[in-house]
């Protein structure tokens, strides 16, 4: 019976130490501009101590390595603030008008295990809702953009991201066929598009340029063309 008081007294020690909260503590120091109120300083201070306390959590840095953009880790960092942020206090406000800066500091607590487990769901459909659609893609590549540019000459650019090595680089192939004002096809031309060489997970920009498109106008016979 003692065995299994101790066992039930150890599991529920367990449950209550990985429950426990963590303090988190963040500050920032900000320079206001002539054109610039008390209040708005006051509010982008505040929001950027904020910001500051939540990125230096251990948790947010391990989970928001694929996350680059600003405003995607703003919006995570808003979301976490507002549900999951426990006891949030100032621990110092400091207001220097004569000098024309604001400082916070602040205080909160989390849940680790709910704050990681929300944070994670957030991240991923960030990362879906944010990741680009592919063009195309084949064993070696996906082709995340593809657009032209119209100038003196017709040029063909794309964006591309390794699924593997390239080696000694990579070339894409580009083919367009040109059609007069009737959609009847009256010439073709070829060219390639160097990216270079380039690691897997790497993205690279190349464009060609084609110079039949604009002789075929100044012939007056062209109507359009189509990549292919």
């Amino acid at each position: 019976m003692k065995k299994v008081t101790i066992f039930i007294y150890a599991i529920l020690f367990s449950l209550s130490f990985a429950q426990e909260r963590v303090m988190l503590e963040g500050e920032y120091t900000y320079k206001w501009g002539d054109n610039e109120t008390v209040l708005v300083a006051k509010s982008l201070c505040y929001n950027m101590a904020l910001r500051n306390m939540v990125e230096s959590y251990q948790i947010f840095v391990a989970s928001t390595t694929d996350i680059h953009n600003y405003e995607v880790r703003n919006d995570l960092i808003q979301t976490l603030s507002a549900g999951f942020l426990e006891d949030l206090t100032i621990v110092e406000e400091r207001v220097e008008k004569e000098k024309n800066i604001a400082y916070y500091k602040l205080r909160a607590y989390v849940q680790p295990v709910e704050f990681k487990r929300v944070l994670q769901q957030q991240v991923k459909r960030k990362l879906n809702l944010y990741k680009p659609k592919p063009v195309s893609e084949n064993e070696s590549l996906i082709i995340l953009k593809e657009w032209e540019n119209i100038g003196a000459n017709l040029s063909i650019c794309v964006i591309a991201q390794a699924k593997k090595d390239q080696g000694y680089g990579h070339y894409i192939p580009i083919r367009v066929t040109y059609y007069d004002r009737e959609g009847v096809p009256i010439d073709g031309e070829k060219g390639l598009i160097n990216l270079g060489r380039f690691g897997k997970g790497e993205v690279r920009r190349g464009c060609v340029q084609l110079s039949k498109w604009r002789l075929l106008i100044n012939t007056g016979e062209y109507g359009h063309y189509e990549i292919w």
